[in-house]
């Protein structure tokens, strides 16, 4: 299910269809499918850099979301709104966990699941990276 921001910066479905959405290993979706949104609307803050988000929605359901992120080269300081479990397509990524100052390089087929309100520095180290993700908020 495909979904848009609209003028409010609230996430609408364009459909309410169900059907299975596949994910091809090095998948590469073309900047013209996603919608480019503000860095805060995730929960960052820019520390260096002209980091750029983008994101194609493909599933949204009440307080689950889930589609296509990508960002731009450069590093920020996020605060997970949701608990996201994404797995990259393509690009480079440093993530460090604040809290206990440990880091993980991610690449393309790499995975993880971080828990709403984890604080991290997160950083895109090639011109983009991509990924596959599935958002859940609690609140």
């Amino acid at each position: 299910m495909l979904a848009h921001i609209n003028d409010n910066n609230n996430l609408k479905p364009e459909s309410n269809s169900v059907t299975p959405i596949y994910y091809p290993k090095k998948l590469r979706v073309p900047r013209s499918e996603l919608t480019e949104i503000d860095p805060t609307a995730v929960g960052g803050e820019i520390l260096e850099g002209d980091v750029r988000i983008f994101i194609r929605l493909d599933y949204v359901n009440d307080n689950i979301i889930g589609g296509i992120f990508e960002s731009t080269k450069g590093k920020a300081r996020v605060v997970f709104p949701f608990t996201e479990h994404a797995t990259f397509l393509r690009g480079r990524v440093r993530i460090t966990d604040v809290a206990t100052c440990t880091e993980q390089l991610l690449t393309s087929g790499d995975s993880y699941i971080i828990e709403q309100g984890t604080t991290v520095i997160w950083e895109t180290i090639t011109p983009t990276a991509q990924k596959s993700f599935l958002n859940i908020t609690t609140l």
